[in-house]
């Protein structure tokens, strides 16, 4: 499919579930409806046959009132999903669009996960306002969204991209089932992005076992007993009303005793009671999927013995209840149940079982959603690729690449290789003509490649390597820093990286090198560095404006001259924006700068 075709393919989507939307809505409404007016006609004839002294009446109003009052709730509730669910997908097909038209501002952007000294993230926009982060993530979950970071600012091994590789094969094409997950995710909203993960578990983590009241287990049916008792016998006229009162008042004053630890717990749980909202659903649909690829049944793993869903399910509730103390409700029925005292002991029940088992279960729930969100990334773009991973060491080969952050329509794509340990290419070329573009594009499919995501390519074929950028190095006020200084430690710290060994070969971009000082400084210092990293276990691409380095190619072996150059035609300058195999051979500043109005005054 097109790009065209894609966005009317989510269009047609958009359509059918709106009328979803229309009918969930009325039925609601009408629900929510019952409910009040129910709620109302329950207050009035019990205040009305209680002024009559007729408790017959009244129990006959108020028994039933738990049941149906809940019932409606209950239907209401139901529907509302429902209604939240199909308003969810058209959510969701909206950002598939916006995706597509590269209008990412309103998607999250990732910025809580970079790290200005990270080997290329910044350089690379992999997270941000424009960034891969926003073009690739679908999560809208804590964890979801911690997986994909992680795996995009660490490149994987060789096994973990095919397995990523394979997974997000298998679900590719099983958009509806996707969709559902993500309408599912998004049922309940959570802290934030500057959410706290490792405090989150930290309650259900401890290792040692918390410990209630043996007594505290039986208070529960002793106070319904005897309020059941007073009940009885003051319907059968053996005792009068005010002993229902009398009971009443002693299951009050039962609470009392946990009323601190209950808000104890209360408070250390209250974002976990958010997360299980987030996920319980979730954690079903991945146990129940039926799967092939070796990385989904290994998640799946995780959340059997004991299964993950119906225990963070019984968990959820427990909690939920626990979380509407502060609703009208819960008081009203809580000197009745006794709710806080079921609540206390399966929470400190479920704790004592499971509690090691949680951290784990959301991991893999993380994992299994950053998945997803490469295969709706694959599925909105049928023509990307996956890369070959080799077994070789410093290869690199690359057919039509482009830039996935670029407009289709507007992409230019090259073809491009180097291989073995030391080489370098040089990028020479004109002003706006494309050198940072087509190191970016590199980059950053150089990214996707070794996270599992398919490429915005033609083919590419990589051995394993760790990017290193060094393209937006910024003066900095506070820390007394000038740009050039900035580079200088910038490129301090690629040479100590090349110095260190490394797992794999280092893949440097290098953006206009030392381009803070003299044109003779440059010269030395740019061929001087050359130099010193064809030798180490590296390889990459260096661009600049100095000529000079060209010469390069021929005293040193594995060194190679690549350019993108302009031309100049009257007024205009025209750009092909295509990588040549040479020395750059125009250059534009002047015709740039009359072209903006600035006047070129000859020496005399």
């Amino acid at each position: 499919m097109t790009i065209a075709d894609k966005s009317e393919f989510y269009s047609n989507k958009i359509n059918l579930f709106k009328s979803e939307v229309e009918k969930y809505r009325k039925l609601t409404n009408r629900f929510g409806t019952f409910r009040v007016l129910y709620f109302l006609a329950t207050i009035v004839l019990s205040v009305y046959f209680i002024n009559e002294r007729d408790g017959f009446a009244t129990s006959l109003v108020l028994i039933p009132f738990p049941l149906i009052f809940g019932w409606l709730v209950n239907r209401h509730k139901s529907k509302k999903r429902l209604l939240e669910l199909s308003r969810n997908r058209i959510l969701i097909l909206n950002e598939e669009i916006d995706r597509l038209n590269l209008k990412l501002d309103k998607l999250p952007s990732g910025d809580r996960f970079n790290e200005s000294l990270h080997e290329y993230a910044p350089d690379m926009d992999i997270f941000g306002r424009h960034s891969v982060f926003s073009l690739v993530n679908r999560s809208a979950l804590t964890f979801g969204q911690e997986s994909l970071a992680t795996w995009l600012k660490n490149p994987a091994t060789k096994e973990e991209i095919l397995t990523r590789q394979e997974a997000v094969e298998e679900i590719k094409n099983e958009f509806e089932w996707r969709l559902e997950w993500w309408a599912e995710s998004r049922l309940k909203e959570g802290k934030g992005e500057d959410e706290d993960l490792k405090g989150l578990f930290s309650f259900f983590s401890k290792s040692e076992e918390e410990k209630i009241k043996p007594i505290f287990k039986f208070i529960p049916y002793i106070a319904l007993f005897q309020l059941s008792l007073f009940f009885i016998l003051s319907l059968t006229g053996f005792l009068p009303w005010s002993f229902v009162g009398l009971g009443f008042l002693i299951n009050i004053l039962l609470l009392i005793p946990i009323q601190k630890t209950i808000m104890r717990l209360q408070a250390e749980t209250e974002q976990i009671a958010v997360h299980l909202e987030q996920h319980k659903n979730l954690f079903k649909m991945a146990e129940e999927k039926k799967v092939e690829a070796s990385l989904f049944k290994n998640l799946q793993s995780h959340f059997q013995n004991p299964k993950a869903s119906q225990k963070i399910n019984k968990l959820s509730k427990i909690l939920n209840w626990m979380h509407s103390r502060a609703g009208m409700m819960y008081w009203i029925i809580n000197p009745f149940l006794q709710i806080d005292y079921w609540v206390l002991n399966n929470v400190i029940h479920w704790k004592n079982q499971y509690g090691k088992s949680i951290q784990g279960w959301f991991n893999a729930i993380g994992d299994w959603e950053a998945i997803m969100s490469m295969a709706d990334f694959a599925f909105a773009h049928d023509n990307y690729k996956n890369a070959e991973i080799l077994d070789t060491k410093c290869d690199l080969r690359a057919k039509d690449l482009g830039h996935p952050l670029l407009a289709h329509n507007e992409r230019v794509c090259n073809d491009f290789e180097m291989m073995g340990p030391g080489a370098v290419t040089l990028i020479t070329g004109a002003n706006m003509s494309g050198k940072s573009t087509f190191e970016r594009s590199l980059g950053v499919n150089m990214v996707l490649a070794q996270m599992g995501a398919v490429c915005c390519v033609e083919s590419f074929e990589l051995s394993p390597l760790q990017l290193f950028t060094s393209m937006r190095t910024q003066d900095n006020l506070e820390e007394n820093t000038s740009s050039f200084y900035a580079e200088l430690k910038r490129l301090k710290q690629l040479v100590d990286m090349t110095k260190v060994p490394q797992e794999r070969p280092i893949f440097y971009l290098l953006d206009e090198i030392l381009k803070g000082t003299n044109s003779e400084d440059r010269n030395i210092g740019a061929e001087s560095l050359i130099r010193q990293l064809m030798k180490t276990n590296s390889m990459g691409l260096i661009s600049t404006h100095d000529l000079s380095l060209a010469k390069l190619e021929d005293e040193l072996d594995n060194f190679q001259n690549y350019s993108f150059n302009s031309d100049v035609s009257g007024e205009e300058i025209l750009f092909d924006y295509k990588l040549h195999n040479a020395p750059c051979h125009t250059f534009n500043a002047v015709p740039l700068m009359r072209k903006m109005g600035i006047e070129i005054i000859p020496a005399p």
